[in-house]
């Protein structure tokens, strides 16, 4: 255990966030027992549902696992006794929504567990899902949205090198891993940025703290297998850049928006008229971050680039 920073070392390579703001350890070992926050999701999501249902647009939530409940089975005798896999978030936010029997929402833990049994789906030294990873999330999402999987994409994974990545960048010296990424195909071009990714690129601060949320993008794709409008909220395991979920998902439909946060901000919806609504939250957010879907992104950017 790196006791600076809460990342746990199984000693073969494998790192995992245990701490942090977010006290991953605490929600994992039971530690955190706060739980009014379960219902409080199963509340927003049942109202989301509703609300597209009514506007007659296919929605869907998925959760993005830890990697410490998919590959468990690395971590020691005494490190999996106090992981215990039924206090993983998503798991119980989808107990509480499966008790009113909806299917809008995907907990994958299980789809990704069997998956790591035959492929690497979250590299060794970062905290996300890879390529593979974000892509059986994809296989899960087209699946339950009853749209066909392009399955030419894992074509285009590239190998990048020896890269330091989220965890192996909070050690000294820092731990660097061969790792692979997804590029798009040519079809797939981004045709708009607002001002928050603008300041982020022009001044090479694409990865600062603090400057995430309110990220917007948009990408057009005129070779695309489904002609429909896709609208995703989500984070870090979707991306405004086009290497993880939403870059899949703008592989597959003529035209994907992507705006970074949990929470849902109508006037984006009213504005854009999606066909598909896609919400995606790391499951490490959801006991301490519950969203109430009254945001203007808009607003929150202009305030971020003007302090």
């Amino acid at each position: 255990m790196n006791e600076n920073t809460m990342v746990y070392s199984s000693g073969n390579g494998w790192l995992f966030l245990t701490g942090g703001s977010n006290n991953v350890l605490d929600i994992f070992s039971g530690e955190y027992d706060d739980s009014t926050w379960v219902n409080s999701w199963a509340n927003i999501l049942e109202k989301r549902a509703d609300m597209f249902n009514a506007m007659g647009v296919d929605y869907c939530h998925i959760a993005a696992p830890e990697k410490i409940s998919i590959y468990h089975r690395y971590l020691s005798d005494e490190m999996r006794n106090l992981v215990q896999l039924q206090n993983s978030p998503a798991f119980r936010v989808e107990a509480a929504i499966r008790e009113k029997d909806r299917q809008f929402y995907i907990d994958p833990a299980i789809y990704l567990r069997r998956q790591s049994e035959n492929y690497l789906i979250y590299h060794k030294t970062d905290t996300h899902w890879n390529f593979l990873g974000a892509y059986s999330a994809y296989q899960l999402l087209m699946n339950r949205l009853g749209y066909k999987i392009d399955t030419s994409i894992p074509l285009n994974a590239n190998p990048k090198g020896n890269c330091i990545m989220d965890l192996g960048g909070k050690f000294s010296p820092p731990i660097k891993e061969k790792v692979f990424f997804y590029t798009p195909r040519k079809c797939v071009k981004r045709v708009f940025r607002n001002e928050l990714v603008k300041y982020k690129e022009e001044n090479l601060k694409e990865n600062e703290p603090g400057l995430h949320v309110g990220s917007i993008v948009r990408f057009k794709n005129d070779d695309a297998i489904h002609d429909k409008r896709v609208l995703i909220f989500g984070d870090s395991f979707s991306e405004y850049r086009p290497q993880l979920l939403t870059g899949l998902l703008a592989e597959t439909f003529t035209e994907v928006k992507f705006v970074w946060g949990l929470n849902i901000d109508n006037r984006v919806v009213d504005e854009y008229q999606p066909d598909i609504v896609i919400t995606e939250s790391a499951e490490r957010f959801m006991p301490y971050t519950v969203p109430s879907d009254n945001i203007d992104y808009d607003k929150m950017v202009f305030e971020i680039l003007n302090k």
